[in-house]
């Protein structure tokens, strides 16, 4: 009889601790095992791997925001580094409300667009205006002579990152080949003649006058170097999107001197010039 009774005891004992194992929420192996907070993955933790498989971004950072000056076109878009941070680059793109026809709507401007070029070599599409946004919370685009009735006239001056991004959407900063392009079509040896605005705004000189065969209108804006502003209606550089060197990137230059356009790589990507944008 007492034999009986403690194989009873031994059998509850048993089935009672396999049950509180099971019901057991801290053991893994039970059925209503509920992980701590530590174990739990936080949702801004999780990893998106890209196409390289080496490289991950945080689900956070995948989609493009925009900033706060969105009202001015700024954007914030991810790092090219592998792994997302929390830094970002801000794109302040000049933002086009409507193409018409020959005119673009840029940051509440309107600008003349020209198409220059044939079959052969391919067409172009030019503004045919200098650009004169002013980018939000930004001292790398100034006005000659911080003189604002020069912006109307000649458009702003864009140190070289900038000028990079401040094309509005569909537009680009041209290449020293896209400026070649355009020089080549239009006869190199006349070029500075054939763009340049007939315009009093340009120092007289009979020989190298400017025709504006093309529409394009270019005008003596000037530049700021080193020593400051210089040469306005004398001469206007312009930005290509090309690097020189380390420091320096390609740029154009018209002079009411000379008849054709200079090309040159001396410019360090700190001085201001100029900015045409060419149609994507």
């Amino acid at each position: 009889m007492f034999l009986k009774f403690f194989l009873f005891a031994i059998t509850f004992l048993f089935i009672s601790c396999a049950d509180f194992e099971r019901d057991n929420p801290e053991d893994k192996r039970s059925i209503n095992f509920r992980p701590s907070s530590s174990s739990k993955q936080s949702s801004s933790s999780v990893t998106i791997y890209s196409s390289s498989s080496s490289s991950k971004q945080s689900s956070s950072s995948v989609t493009p925001v925009v900033s706060s000056s969105s009202s001015a076109g700024g954007t914030t878009l991810p790092s090219s580094s592998s792994t997302q941070s929390s830094s970002s680059i801000i794109i302040n793109a000049c933002p086009n409300v409507a193409i018409g026809n020959n005119a673009l709507s840029c940051g509440g401007q309107i600008y003349r667009t020209v198409e220059i070029g044939d079959v052969e070599i391919g067409k172009q599409v030019w503004m045919a205006e200098n650009l004169n946004y002013n980018v939000p919370d930004n001292d790398t685009d100034v006005c000659y002579d911080n003189d604002p009735a020069n912006c109307a006239i000649y458009g702003r001056l864009y140190d070289w990152a900038t000028a990079m991004t401040v094309c509005p959407n569909g537009w680009h900063l041209p290449s020293d080949e896209e400026w070649t392009t355009l020089t080549n079509f239009v006869d190199s040896a006349t070029a500075g003649i054939k763009l340049k605005a007939n315009s009093n705004l340009w120092l007289l000189n009979s020989s190298t006058k400017g025709t504006d065969d093309y529409g394009f209108a270019a005008l003596p804006g000037g530049y700021i170097y080193s020593e400051g502003f210089r040469d306005i209606n004398n001469g206007g550089d312009w930005w290509s999107s090309t690097k020189s060197s380390n420091v320096a990137a390609f740029g154009r230059g018209m002079y009411y001197t000379a008849g054709y356009v200079s090309s040159y790589g001396y410019d360090t990507r700190v001085h201001k010039l100029s900015v045409r944008c060419v149609k994507d």
